[in-house]
């Protein structure tokens, strides 16, 4: 450091101290050494108003280690302590929910079988970028949701929180025949899990397949099929009804997409997505989004109501997200594509979960989700 700015250095920590002795000085309350602080601090203030940069620098030692001394006589209450770790810990846990994790609760059984509802969950919210709190900004990009992640995100529709699986990226190409999914053409591997096949759910008591169980739950039937979306691995689930015998095929008009007319356009075509929710029985739309990638024709179209028809190309900046109980979710097949920006975060693992059929359920303590 040159002598200049050393000089000006030694100005400003002299001038800080003098303010810091000042303070304490003001304070209310017997000091350890009153007299000596008092004399330190009059000789700095002559030496610091004479100019003698000399004397200056010596004497500041000097006076902070007094001030160290007396700021390690005073006592420190326990109500300060207690209100300090409060404090502390409060603001450390604020920082970690609103930039690294979040607790979640499943609400639905539209991930049924990976998530169960009641199920209590950790997102992490750093994985892809964190995000400016109350918006969509985020502060910087870290990486893009991967195929086959669980993610949580803000529902387009109405801001609510979501989870569901990223099962197709911008550019791919998206559609549900017979009730399979296909990426990019290619039909995604299934292998059907042998056993009883149910799940419980709090809102399907309308089902002539479901049986009620309580005032709260009913127990519904269902077929399970193990999927693999390039390194991931899960389970899935559909109706009862659902055959995986090539002649017999299941179609199920809910969950088959894109729900165009059997005749595909010739050409790309606008895909414009809404939002509805039923009033008395009725689809009433809650918000158009408005055109958001395009339906295209398959290379060749088949006659087959299972073959090659038409698909969704997902467009830039969005992912196409889809819940694992299939015939059961609302899904980016009704509402359209999520936008990277409305993404809050990876699903970690399950800290608590109570639900039916046994309340609380241990097992499901500390499952991590794939």
């Amino acid at each position: 450091m040159r002598p200049a700015q050393l000089d000006k250095h030694v100005v400003r920590e002299a001038t800080a101290l003098l303010r810091k002795t000042g303070r304490l000085l003001g304070r209310s309350g017997k000091l350890a050494d009153r007299a000596s602080l008092v004399a330190a601090r009059d000789e700095l203030e002559t030496a610091l108003a004479a100019g003698d940069l000399a004397l200056t620098r010596r004497l500041l030692p000097l006076l902070d280690g007094l001030l160290d001394a007396e700021h390690a006589a005073m006592p420190v209450s326990f109500a300060r302590e207690l209100f300090e770790a409060v404090g502390t810990a409060l603001t450390v846990a604020i920082l970690l929910r609103l930039f690294v994790v979040e607790a979640f609760k499943i609400p639905s059984s539209s991930m049924i079988p990976t998530r169960e509802i009641g199920d209590y969950l950790f997102v992490n919210k750093f994985v892809y970028g964190p995000r400016v709190p109350f918006t969509d900004t985020r502060l910087f990009d870290l990486r893009a949701p991967a195929r086959g992640e669980v993610v949580v995100f803000n529902y387009p529709c109405d801001g609510r929180n979501f989870i569901k699986r990223v099962v197709a990226l911008p550019g791919d190409t998206v559609e549900m025949r017979c009730s399979k999914l296909y990426v990019n053409g290619e039909a995604i591997p299934q292998l059907r899990q042998d056993g009883v096949c149910e799940f419980y759910d709090t809102s399907e008591f309308g089902r002539d397949d479901c049986m009620r169980v309580s005032d709260s739950w009913s127990r519904c039937p269902c077929t399970r099929y193990r999927e693999k979306l390039g390194d991931v691995v899960y389970d899935t689930n559909y109706d009862a009804g659902r055959l995986d015998a090539p002649t017999e095929p299941y179609i199920s008009l809910s969950s088959d997409f894109p729900a165009l007319p059997h005749a595909a356009p010739a050409a790309s075509t606008p895909a414009r997505f809404q939002c509805t929710e039923q009033r008395k029985g009725v689809d009433v739309v809650t918000k158009d989004r408005g055109v958001i990638g395009t339906y295209e024709p398959a290379a060749q179209v088949s006659e087959d109501p299972c073959g090659p028809r038409y698909h969704y190309k997902v467009p830039p900046g969005h992912v196409f997200a889809m819940g694992d109980n299939r015939d059961h979710s609302n899904d980016s097949r009704f509402w359209g594509p999520v936008p990277f920006a409305a993404i809050k975060g990876k699903a970690i693992f399950v800290f608590w979960s109570r639900g039916e059929p046994s309340g609380l359920r241990l097992e499901r303590f500390g499952q991590f989700i794939h």
